[in-house]
């Protein structure tokens, strides 16, 4: 007989007040906090950095790089964008032609 989901549950519940963390509903608090801090800085990007590592790439023939590049400059230099991603689908890489389709809709 299996036991129900809510055993389990339960089971680790007691297992964190055990280990010193604390409350199960404060250790999730905090770890929800962490990965919102974690997110924030993950999301700030250095773009000189970026840019010195995506040329450099591009210039090596990754398409990829040409995709992700021209996302990374979609919303500063939108034009320089659009033939990024016209170059890596004429390349036959599918989510820049994908991309280029939606920004045609539009």
């Amino acid at each position: 007989m299996l036991a129900p989901a809510s055993a389990g549950k339960c089971a680790l519940a007691s297992r964190i007040r055990g280990s010193g963390l604390g409350e199960p509903h404060k250790v999730s608090a905090r770890l929800i906090r962490r990965k919102r801090e974690l997110a924030r800085e993950l999301s700030k990007v250095d773009r000189p950095a970026a840019t010195k590592w995506f040329e450099l790439a591009i210039g090596q023939g990754s398409v990829v790089a040409m995709h992700n590049y021209a996302v990374l400059l979609r919303s500063t230099e939108p034009d320089r964008s659009m033939a990024l991603f016209q170059l890596a689908a004429e390349a036959g890489y599918a989510p820049s032609a994908a991309a280029l389709a939606s920004r045609c809709e539009r």
